[in-house]
């Protein structure tokens, strides 16, 4: 997978598609990002369909189920995807994004200061970093998702949203010159290779809890926006990583290190230190 650029908040900004969803859907808020000016490189296209073998399922389609609420506005999919995360990450239900837009409006996020007009991949990424939760903007392939979704990672993805809310819509727009390509924010929670479909935790559709979308849809979708990713560095604490061998420097949670001996509790403490949103208690005892 490749990383991104230095962050810039407005080197790359979005424009959120008008059209929505369907016609009966037009209080769905749409939109966060679009037809990004980005310095990622594209993906190697020979290994973007490659799958793992068959049967194969990645992270966990009920992850974000009690976190998933509908964003409020147009603009907002990038502060109600970076709540959910925090969520999971800090296990403190949040049902709005309403903080989040708050801060991003404090830091200059938003494109001339309108919430419509949406806001740039880097600003996303330091959304995330200012709540404590450290992440990269990447570009990938099914493969690289699958590697993030199995170590407990959360993960954000920009996407075309009209490749899988509305396809039959898509191609219209497509021919008659309109389409715009990716316009939106969400987050991944599951691929199912055996039954052909990914699930993502779509706040910008009513029916996006546990959204469950064909890999040819998907795949669609996010190759439209350059298979841009934003990859939280560290696990979620909460995550269930299905046995998946995750390298980690934790001196506490290393299975070489003898829970008896303290001398290394300096080390211990500056882990916790650098991973705020690990919020469990640390007991010390003359025992």
């Amino acid at each position: 997978m490749d990383t991104g650029t230095d962050f810039d908040s407005h080197d790359v900004i979005s424009v959120p598609d008008e059209t929505g969803p369907t016609e009966d859907q037009d209080n769905t808020a749409q939109a966060g990002w679009s037809d990004l000016d980005i310095t990622l490189d594209d993906p190697d296209n020979d290994d973007s369909s490659a799958e793992p073998e068959s049967g194969h399922s990645a992270g966990d389609s009920d992850e974000y189920s009690d976190h998933w609420f509908l964003q409020a506005e147009n603009g907002t999919c990038v502060p109600a995807s970076v709540a959910q995360i925090v969520a999971e990450y800090t296990g403190e239900d949040t049902q709005s994004e309403e903080a989040f837009v708050e801060l991003s409006q404090e830091n200059g996020y938003f494109l001339d200061g309108e919430i419509n007009n949406g806001m740039s991949i880097y600003a996303a990424a330091d959304l995330l970093e200012q709540n404590g939760i450290p992440a990269t903007v990447e570009t990938g392939n099914m493969d690289d998702l699958s590697v993030a979704l199995d170590e407990g990672r959360g993960v954000m993805l920009y996407v075309d949203s009209g490749e899988y809310w509305d396809p039959e819509q898509e191609a219209k727009d497509e021919a008659a010159g309109r389409d715009q390509g990716g316009d939106h924010c969400v987050v991944i929670s599951e691929i199912d290779y055996e039954k052909g479909v990914v699930y993502l935790s779509d706040p910008g559709h009513p029916d996006g809890d546990r959204m469950e979308v064909p890999l040819d849809e998907f795949e669609q979708a996010w190759g439209d926006a350059n298979n841009t990713m934003i990859v939280c560095d560290e696990p979620s604490p909460n995550a269930d990583t299905h046995g998946a061998p995750v390298e980690s420097d934790d001196p506490l949670l290393d299975s070489g290190y003898d829970s008896d001996d303290l001398t290394d509790l300096k080390a211990a403490i500056d882990w916790l230190t650098e991973r705020p949103w690990t919020l469990l208690p640390l007991v010390i005892g003359d025992n």
